[in-house]
């Protein structure tokens, strides 16, 4: 599934207060969204960082991501060139602020 079919990816004004981010209403495609809640997973106490988490590698969450469109869906969508592009448009000034750099000729 095309990443902006999940996710609104339309330009949007970055916040500067108290920190740079973006605010987008129903970012995720409603009818995703609501699968997601519905089969939202019970993740076992673990060692992550809140103690309840899934990592992709585990097995449950392997198995949510093979099993589950909507969290298949997602999961490729935030990993597509097109939400990567996404996120440097919209954070380009933060980055160069920060002194943070993309080099793509170095890119594989």
């Amino acid at each position: 599934m095309d990443a902006a079919a999940v996710f609104r990816l339309d330009p949007i004004r970055l916040r500067q207060r108290p920190f740079e981010h973006v605010i987008v209403d129903d970012f995720i495609a409603p009818e995703i969204y609501r699968e997601l809640v519905r089969t939202f997973p019970a993740c076992p106490r673990n060692g992550g960082p809140t103690g309840y988490s899934c990592f992709w590698g585990d097995p449950l969450y392997d198995a949510l991501i093979a099993d589950n469109a909507a969290w298949r869906a997602v999961f490729e969508a935030a990993q597509s060139q097109a939400f990567v592009d996404y996120c440097l448009r919209t954070f380009a000034s933060v980055c160069g602020k920060t002194g943070c750099t993309i080099d793509m000729s170095k890119a594989a």
